[in-house]
């Protein structure tokens, strides 16, 4: 059987998330990430509240591979996001940069069965930003 992974099937995720700062502040979330699969193209329509404000990011991915996804996402309060996700298995490995600014991060999304866990960081420049973990599991 062909291994899953995030993208893998037309499913909602209901995520909880921790984002912290490099001088240790810590600010949970709680969101929903829902993935339509139409060809090679992908939709990813998420959103989260963090700090009692809604946070989206409305994703479209294009395959490009069986490995190698290209992707563009609008985020409201960052601007334009561009990336990669290069897919190992059941694990994506994301690189990305936020259009007319020096933000860049990366995030890595491995799934087990029915659980997805995601780490990632984001960077000004060379410097960090925030970090993030995440654990989002399928709607049953």
């Amino acid at each position: 059987m062909k291994e899953r992974h995030f993208l893998f099937e037309s499913i909602i995720w209901e995520s909880v998330s921790e984002f912290v700062t490099p001088n240790g502040d810590v600010s949970k979330g709680i969101g929903e990430s829902v993935i339509q699969l139409n060809g090679d193209l992908i939709t990813n329509e998420s959103w989260a509240i963090i700090k009692g404000k809604r946070v989206d990011n409305n994703y479209k991915i294009r395959r490009l591979s069986e490995n190698r996804y290209q992707y563009t996402s609008q985020n409201p309060k960052l601007g334009t996001q561009k990336g990669y996700f290069d897919i190992s298995g059941s694990i994506i490995y994301s690189k990305f940069m936020i259009e007319n600014t020096q933000l860049n991060g990366y995030e890595i999304i491995r799934r087990i069965d029915d659980i997805c866990y995601s780490i990632g960081a984001l960077y000004n420049g060379d410097e960090l930003v925030n970090t993030w973990n995440a654990t989002l599991r399928k709607r049953l």
